[in-house]
């Protein structure tokens, strides 16, 4: 019963916290660390794992724009400058914004992921809410500061592109939101808040898709029953989240949020120090 209530409600936080700009990823890690008393690599190895029903929720959200993506057209657009593809100009440059992205995001990713992997063990639960407080803290400033960039005209560049997707490679760093700083450097980049959010999202399906397949192969993934629980909680709740930040996203700046939330885990650090108590 006790791991029944555990994966279901890190579902629960999956799915909220995955398109709210203050990592997911990290207040996962956090949770499983300090409820099941979890080493950093294993809650980071089951965190992964619970990206997969946000993305299905994404997948599922977005449906007609992705259909309306593998068109045929719109592919052939992408790589070809023919003029019997100008109907589909807007599209096939959107995709081709998202696959130099995503393509950037691993080459930043995967190093990083390969060089720390096998260090997550040794690294102290303490340590870890340090380390990912300061980064929200951070993170969360970006995004202020991001808020008061100028709109401009949409623009899916190459050189837009490659700021982006460098940026999104940081984010396998536990700490550091992988929504957080797409749409901050979205925002940078002139696009409104609820533009960026939504380029956003549709980013993280092939990021995360592929982030998958990699991470299953490099890992020896245990799937069972409560990360299914996981899973399938996550996409209920994720799917429903996508909604409502997409609604609420130019009335709320979840720049607080963040910087909030770093506050916290740092104040918590700081009294286990002083008050002699372990996290």
């Amino acid at each position: 019963m006790i791991q029944i209530l555990l994966y279901f409600f890190a579902g629960i936080i999956q799915g909220v916290l995955e398109w709210i700009p203050v990592s997911s990823k990290s207040n996962l890690v956090i949770y499983f660390m300090h409820f099941s008393e979890m080493n950093l690599s294993t809650a980071f190895n089951i965190t992964m794992m619970l990206h997969i029903g946000t993305v299905l929720a994404a997948i599922v959200y977005f449906r007609k724009e992705i259909i309306n993506f593998l068109r045929s057209d719109v592919i052939c657009g992408v790589f070809s400058n023919d003029l019997k593809y100008h109907n589909y100009k807007k599209e096939s440059n959107y995709l081709r914004f998202i696959i130099i992205s995503v393509f950037l995001t691993f080459l930043v990713m995967g190093p990083i992921y390969l060089f720390a992997r096998n260090s997550l063990d040794s690294l102290d639960a303490s340590i870890v809410l340090l380390g990912i407080g300061i980064l929200l803290f951070i993170i969360g400033l970006v995004q202020y500061q991001s808020r008061r960039a100028k709109e401009k005209q949409v623009n899916y560049s190459i050189r837009n592109a490659t700021w982006l997707g460098l940026a999104q490679g940081l984010t396998i760093i536990p700490g550091i939101s992988r929504s957080g700083t797409t749409t901050s450097v979205l925002l940078f980049q002139g696009y409104n808040p609820t533009d960026a959010f939504k380029i956003s999202f549709l980013l993280s399906i092939p990021t995360v898709l592929i982030g998958e397949i990699g991470f299953a192969i490099i890992n020896d993934v245990v799937f069972n029953e409560f990360i299914l629980l996981g899973i399938i909680t996550s996409f209920i709740v994720g799917y429903i989240m996508i909604y409502l930040v997409l609604k609420i996203v130019k009335k709320v700046n979840f720049s607080y949020l963040c910087i909030g939330l770093g506050v916290v885990y740092v104040l918590i650090y700081f009294s286990s120090l002083i008050f002699n108590f372990s996290l």
